[in-house]
Protein backbone atom coordinates (compact mmCIF):
# COMPACT_ATOMS: atom_id res chain seq x y z
CA UNK A 1 0.00 0.00 0.00
CA UNK A 2 1.67 3.33 -0.95
CA UNK A 3 2.13 5.92 1.59
CA UNK A 4 -0.34 9.24 1.36
CA UNK A 5 1.18 12.14 -0.04
CA UNK A 6 0.86 15.09 1.91
CA UNK A 7 -2.11 16.68 -0.66
CA UNK A 8 -4.00 13.52 -0.27
CA UNK A 9 -3.30 12.72 3.68
CA UNK A 10 -6.10 13.53 5.99
CA UNK A 11 -5.71 16.98 8.02
CA UNK A 12 -5.23 17.27 11.74
CA UNK A 13 -8.49 18.46 13.24
CA UNK A 14 -6.87 20.00 16.36
CA UNK A 15 -6.81 23.74 16.37
CA UNK A 16 -4.54 26.33 17.60
CA UNK A 17 -5.47 27.94 20.99
CA UNK A 18 -4.17 31.35 20.16
CA UNK A 19 -5.17 31.62 16.28
CA UNK A 20 -8.07 29.12 16.31
CA UNK A 21 -7.01 27.86 13.19
CA UNK A 22 -6.44 24.15 12.31
CA UNK A 23 -3.62 22.39 12.28
CA UNK A 24 -1.44 21.99 8.83
CA UNK A 25 0.21 18.87 9.97
CA UNK A 26 -0.92 15.60 7.88
CA UNK A 27 -2.67 13.36 11.04
CA UNK A 28 -1.21 10.17 11.74
CA UNK A 29 -2.90 6.86 10.58
CA UNK A 30 -5.95 6.32 11.83
CA UNK A 31 -6.22 9.06 14.08
CA UNK A 32 -7.76 12.60 13.91
CA UNK A 33 -4.69 14.24 14.96
CA UNK A 34 -0.97 14.74 14.08
CA UNK A 35 1.76 13.42 15.94
CA UNK A 36 2.11 16.61 17.66
CA UNK A 37 -1.89 17.08 18.72
CA UNK A 38 -1.60 13.16 20.99
CA UNK A 39 -1.85 10.79 18.81
CA UNK A 40 0.17 7.56 19.49
CA UNK A 41 -0.54 3.89 19.72
CA UNK A 42 -2.86 2.13 21.60
CA UNK A 43 -0.53 0.06 23.27
CA UNK A 44 1.30 3.09 24.55
CA UNK A 45 -1.64 4.35 26.27
CA UNK A 46 -1.47 3.52 30.08
CA UNK A 47 -5.35 3.36 31.56
CA UNK A 48 -6.69 1.55 34.10
CA UNK A 49 -4.94 0.50 37.66
CA UNK A 50 -1.57 2.06 35.72
CA UNK A 51 -2.50 5.42 35.05
CA UNK A 52 -0.93 7.63 37.55
CA UNK A 53 -4.30 9.57 37.83
CA UNK A 54 -6.38 6.74 38.63
CA UNK A 55 -8.92 6.51 41.94
CA UNK A 56 -8.66 3.32 44.20
CA UNK A 57 -11.45 4.33 46.70
CA UNK A 58 -9.31 3.47 49.74
CA UNK A 59 -9.29 7.18 50.96
CA UNK A 60 -12.39 8.09 50.30
CA UNK A 61 -14.50 10.78 53.41
CA UNK A 62 -16.37 7.35 54.53
CA UNK A 63 -13.61 4.95 54.64
CA UNK A 64 -11.44 7.11 56.78
CA UNK A 65 -14.78 8.43 58.90
CA UNK A 66 -15.65 4.63 59.69
CA UNK A 67 -11.82 4.11 60.23
CA UNK A 68 -11.26 6.62 62.56
CA UNK A 69 -14.65 5.35 65.01
CA UNK A 70 -13.25 1.63 64.38
CA UNK A 71 -9.79 2.77 66.10
CA UNK A 72 -11.64 5.48 68.95
CA UNK A 73 -13.46 1.99 69.50
CA UNK A 74 -10.75 0.11 69.98
CA UNK A 75 -9.03 2.30 72.33
CA UNK A 76 -11.78 2.62 74.42
CA UNK A 77 -11.83 -1.36 74.99
CA UNK A 78 -8.13 -1.36 75.00
CA UNK A 79 -8.34 1.41 78.18
CA UNK A 80 -11.25 -0.44 80.10
CA UNK A 81 -8.97 -3.73 79.70
CA UNK A 82 -5.86 -2.08 81.28
CA UNK A 83 -8.33 -0.70 84.38
CA UNK A 84 -9.77 -3.83 84.93
CA UNK A 85 -6.37 -6.31 84.30
CA UNK A 86 -3.33 -3.58 85.26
Amino acid sequence: MPLPTLKTARQCKARCKSTKERCKNPAAYGMPVCRMHGARKRSTVVSGRDHPSFQHGQSTKEVLEASKRDREVLNMVRDILKKRFW
